[in-house]
């Protein structure tokens, strides 16, 4: 039977290091930096604090760039937006439950519509890599693993106001299987830390 943490140890070999970053551990503590590819852009540096160890940081910025649309858009067309991707993909694991954390970082005007084409885009693409690690490495995600999933949107503190996080109950405290449509929003000047429980806990 494959665990969590089997599934998260064969899935973090399968990408490019120059893709994925790892915790940094300062007194006993780890955090990940996020960063804006474009140099214009106001939201400067964000640190996730208090992350777990078993964490992989995916920048799909970088992703973006290598222009996956040129080769697959001469199979799939590409009327919907669904070559889009949102900025990182966090990825982490206990012993018996997976995180699947989609980050949208914005410095410029909300668009609902476009943020919500990137993290579908994003999904797809870690639908992708979960075959990958299940048809390739024999490992795929069954019961008892469960997998937590959330789409979170950073914006930059002076942005037109949107759409918050849905209300929950005490019930439903933790943040299971959201849709894109669901995503959950935190305004942050230029530079700023959040902690990795925002994006897991009911708030």
């Amino acid at each position: 039977m494959i665990t969590a943490m089997d599934w998260f140890c064969k899935c973090k070999t399968i990408y490019v290091p120059a893709f994925v970053s790892f915790p940094v551990e300062d007194n006993g503590k780890y955090s990940l930096a996020l960063t804006e590819s474009d140099p214009e852009a106001k939201l400067k540096r964000i640190t996730i604090s208090n992350v777990p160890e078993n964490t992989v940081l995916l920048n799909l910025q970088e992703y973006s760039k290598l222009n996956i649309g040129a080769s697959l858009g001469k199979i799939i067309r590409d009327d919907s937006g669904i070559f889009k991707c949102c900025d990182y993909l966090l990825i982490s694991a206990d012993s018996a439950e997976l995180d699947f954390i989609y980050i949208e970082l914005k410095s410029k005007k909300i668009d609902r519509h476009e943020i919500i084409k990137q993290f579908n885009g994003a999904s797809c693409f870690m639908e992708y890599c979960k075959g990958v690690v299940e048809y390739f490495f024999d490992a795929p995600i069954t019961k008892p693993v469960s997998i937590r999933t959330s789409y979170a949107l950073l914006s930059w503190t002076s942005l037109n106001k949107t759409p918050t996080s849905p209300s929950r109950t005490k019930k439903n405290k933790y943040r299971k299987s959201l849709s894109p449509g669901d995503y959950i929003h935190q305004k942050i000047g230029g530079s700023g830390t959040i902690s990795f429980k925002w994006f897991i806990t009911a708030v």
